[in-house]
């Protein structure tokens, strides 16, 4: 019974198939180039040799059978897969211009089937026709070797109008014919996903598609449907073949980084997804989200030169800038997760530089240690006064004996580092001696900082080969003269722009900062160093290192403003309290015990020739750059005066400024200007450093306070008596004694002679 039933099916299922075949035939015949234009083309039948089986004719002859009917069936359909589970594999394409129904009953189409029919099956088998255009050409492969890429790879060539040669042997065909279709009747260009990756080319800057890739642009659009023709990006890759665009999508580096891309002028998201495909602009977002992509601030906002991600993955460093201190721009081997930050907290900008002005600060502009520093937040509960006092031979000597005994400390200025690293003092370091207040050396200054002769001393003497010895000689000149401690004054390490002399080296402020600690490991003795205001200057300073062996930080918030100006910010008061201000907050951010440091007190002027006497305000401009303004008879400097050199200038205009703390005045015809911070101004700094909780004052210099000498002329006193009689009465009448002043601290425009009583300064107010 069961083998009645199964031979009754196999029955009734080959009898249908053979009234189908035979019904599909009879319409197809009917229907040959019926709309079309019957052409004869030569036919290619090409085959690679190999062993031939029968159960492989019967497939590929059932494969042929299947395309006519998919041909009749599938009227605008150009590319057809036909694949089994024993490994035999066919493709045709029919182009475009080429009508199906009337293809699948051609004898061009026929020429298969017959050699099949005829020779069996080897390896493989083909027939082509192709012109160049893949819209006229035409091609049938089956393939043996269980490798469908092959057929894969052959239907792509002749979507291209591309032969696929590799044959072992061949025949022609000649004259066989097939219907064409007219241009405008042509069948719809469809993409075959089913056909691999396609075949691809790049768009080139300024080349048509057309020539670039060989095909035309109707064929093109058809491969690449999803494409907007009108905007394509250069270096965007494009199918120019049936096929799928290949995934161009980059993997991360076996090290585990990300894929990266240096963004140059003209890239956009968009160019990028396109040249990566399928990438995609959100992609490319969240990957630099997700990686923490340096200075990422979306798609709409790429940096020129810029690293980011285009894979999964850690995140690169950015292309270094030698030029930068901090951030990730900056130099070196540092690890990606922990770009360099700015010595002292200073703001490190998104550009890589330091500093504490809003240009750095800002969070549009800053990258780390963002935001500004306040005032002290903890205060002192004593505070000290220091002076300098300066061993001078000249007008500028001052005794050390009148120095006031408000100040707690002296600083000498300056011991000298001799070329053997050892201490050398000035003739008038005996008379320094003899003051009863706390005495220390300072080491170093300005002019030893910063002469051709004597810079390299400070930067030899901190070095590790020469350091011993500098500490030992330090503490045996202390030892030996009983001093209370040592201030340094090297202004300034790894500067790198002192005229005349080379930059100083990155790793000077270490060395300084060793310094220190050797010598408070030796012995505890006191230490202070002037650090400077400027926050350029500043960098070669590790203050918070410093702060564990020092003593208290003399602040030299002065010569913000100077002849060194010139053709930059213009005329200004160098002891502007604003800038005090800000320099206070930017070491209050460095971290120090602020109960260590003492504001710096300046009592003397910065004076200038002005360029136009009509411009007095602060910023105006001077002449230069050698300073052209006079010099007084005590600093003997064209640019600094005294406040009694300035009251002897003649006539002169003073205001002060409310804003700057600092008093104002104009001399010599207009011509000249000078800006200080008078007597009461600086007690009133001194309170406010206390009062916001500083450690103490350091005065700059109190040699400053020299008073210009007068020579009296010989009939001085006989004109005295003449001119005065009438107040002093008969002289026959009265006794008069005079104790003669030999200065007068007056303006002498403020005198007034019918009332002043000091004889020299009656002079001086007569005189003027």
């Amino acid at each position: 019974m069961n083998l009645i039933l199964i031979t009754l099916v196999l029955f009734i299922n080959h009898a249908w198939c053979a009234f189908y075949t035979n019904k599909t035939r009879s319409s197809l015949a009917a229907s040959k180039c019926s709309g079309a234009d019957e052409v004869q083309r030569d036919v290619f039948f090409g085959y690679i040799s190999g062993a031939k089986t029968e159960d492989n004719k019967q497939l590929a002859l059932k494969f042929i059978e299947n395309y006519k009917l998919q041909l009749y069936e599938n009227p605008n359909q150009s590319s057809f897969r036909y694949r089994t589970d024993d490994g035999v594999y066919a493709y045709m394409w029919v182009g475009s211009m080429i009508q199906n129904a009337g293809f699948s009953t051609s004898n061009a189409f026929q020429v298969i089937y017959d050699e099949v029919t005829k020779n069996g099956i080897p390896k493989q088998i083909y027939i082509e026709y192709v012109n160049g255009d893949p819209m006229q050409g035409f091609g049938l492969i089956i393939d043996t070797t269980n490798d469908f890429s092959k057929v894969q790879k052959a239907v792509r060539a002749w979507s291209m109008g591309k032969k696929i040669g590799g044959h072992t042997g061949s025949k022609n065909y000649p004259g066989k014919s097939m219907c064409y279709l007219s241009y405008a009747n042509r069948k719809p260009i469809l993409q075959d996903d089913h056909a691999g990756d396609c075949e691809y080319f790049r768009v080139i800057s300024g080349e048509n598609v057309e020539v670039t890739s060989g095909i035309n642009s109707i064929v093109l659009q058809g491969y690449n449907p999803s494409i907007d023709f009108g905007v394509l990006q250069v270096d965007q890759p494009l199918c120019k073949s049936v096929g799928k665009l290949p995934n161009f999508r980059p993997k991360k580096n076996a090290d585990g980084t990300c894929f990266k891309h240096v963004i140059k002028s003209g890239d956009t998201c968009s160019s990028m997804a396109n040249k990566y495909y399928p990438l995609t602009v959100a992609n490319i977002d969240t990957i630099n989200k997700n990686a923490k992509t340096f200075f990422w601030k979306g798609c709409d906002r790429l940096l020129v030169n810029q690293v980011i991600c285009l894979s999964d993955g850690k995140r690169h460093k950015p292309t270094p800038n030698p030029l930068s201190e901090c951030g990730p721009y900056a130099p070196g081997d540092w690890n990606v997760d922990s770009p360099p930050e700015c010595r002292n907290k200073a703001c490190c900008s998104s550009w890589g530089f330091c500093g504490f002005t809003s240009e750095f600060c800002n969070s549009d502009s800053c990258y780390s240690n963002c935001g500004y520093g306040t005032l002290p937040t903890v205060k002192a509960t004593s505070f000290n006064r220091i002076v300098y006092w300066m061993d001078a031979d000249n007008e500028m000597y001052y005794d050390p004996m009148d120095i006031d005994p408000k100040y707690d400390i002296v600083h000498y200025s300056f011991a000298k580092i001799t070329s053997n690293f050892d201490i050398s003092v000035g003739y008038g370091f005996e008379e320094f001696l003899q003051i009863t207040a706390k005495k220390k050396i300072a080491i170093g200054g300005w002019e030893d900082s910063t002469n051709p002769s004597s810079y390299h001393l400070f930067r030899e003497a901190v070095k590790d080969a020469n350091r011993p010895t500098f500490v030992k000689n330090i503490l045996k000149f202390v030892n030996k003269h009983n001093l209370d401690g040592v201030d340094f004054d090297w202004e300034y390490p790894e500067a790198p722009d002192i005229p005349n002399i080379p930059a100083g080296n990155k790793n000077e402020g270490q060395l300084y900062n060793q310094l220190f600690k050797d010598l408070k490991a030796k012995q505890k003795i006191n230490l202070s160093v002037a650090i400077p205001a400027s926050p350029w200057y500043l960098k070669g300073f590790p203050l918070t290192d410093m702060d564990k062996n020092m003593d208290y930080f003399v602040l030299m918030n002065y010569d913000y403003y100077g002849q060194w100006d010139y053709g930059k910010q213009g005329i200004g008061c160098h002891a502007d309290k604003r800038n005090t201000t800000e320099a206070i907050k930017m070491i209050v951010k460095s971290g120090i015990n602020t109960k260590k440091l003492y504001g710096g007190v300046a009592n003397y002027a910065r004076t200038y020739k002005l360029q136009n006497t009509g411009c007095t305000t602060f910023g105006c401009p001077f002449t230069g750059p050698e300073s052209g303004a006079s010099a007084g008879p005590i600093t003997n400097s064209p640019s600094v005066m005294l406040e009694n050199e300035l009251k002897a200038t003649g006539p002169y205009k003073r205001w002060t400024d409310t804003d700057s703390w600092c008093d104002v005045l104009t001399y010599n015809g207009g011509t000249e200007w000078a800006a200080w911070m008078k007597e009461g101004k600086r007690n009133e700094l001194e309170t406010w450093y206390k009062d916001i909780g500083l450690g103490g004052s350091a005065l700059w210099s109190v040699n400053y306070y020299n008073e210009i000498p007068v020579d009296l002329p010989e009939d001085y006193w006989i004109d005295i008596y003449f001119e005065e009689a009438e107040f002093l009465g008969e002289l026959h009448d009265i006794e008069i004694s005079i104790e003669i002043s030999k200065t007068c601290d007056k303006n002498p425009q403020d005198i007034n002679i019918d009332k002043e009583s000091d004889p020299v300064c009656l002079y001086m107010g007569m005189i003027h």
